[in-house]
């Protein structure tokens, strides 16, 4: 029983990498997030002060490095949108969350059992 907990606890640690590696790098591929985010009327000193203040003007190897040794102390760092913690921004919304998949599974169950069993 305790190398099957031992070789589950293993496999979800891959599973966090791979998952935070492809989200991580996804972000960076599908654009600048100053470019998405600044305002259009920002020239090009403007821009390169806020990739600084982000540590965006850092190679992308450094900003995963930092990224994951900042979620490992509990800071998911700062929303771009909001301009709140990113961890404020999803506690916030936690409750919707919630209450979303509850009434899917109450749902689900309600509907889908019994008319999985007719």
């Amino acid at each position: 029983m305790s190398v099957f907990i031992l070789r589950r606890l293993l496999e979800s640690g891959f599973v966090l990498v791979a998952m935070s590696l492809l989200v991580f790098f996804g972000v960076t591929v599908i654009g600048d997030p100053v470019r998405i985010f600044a305002a259009q009327e920002c020239d090009q000193r403007c821009v390169a002060a806020i990739r600084e203040q982000f540590g965006l003007d850092r190679p992308v190897w450094e900003q995963y490095a930092v990224f994951v040794g900042n979620a490992l102390s509990g800071n998911l760092g700062k929303s771009f949108q909001f301009g709140l913690p990113a961890l404020e921004v999803i506690l916030g919304r936690a409750p919707a969350t919630l209450e979303l998949a509850t009434a899917a599974v109450l749902l689900s169950v309600l509907v889908g059992v019994p008319l999985g069993m007719w």
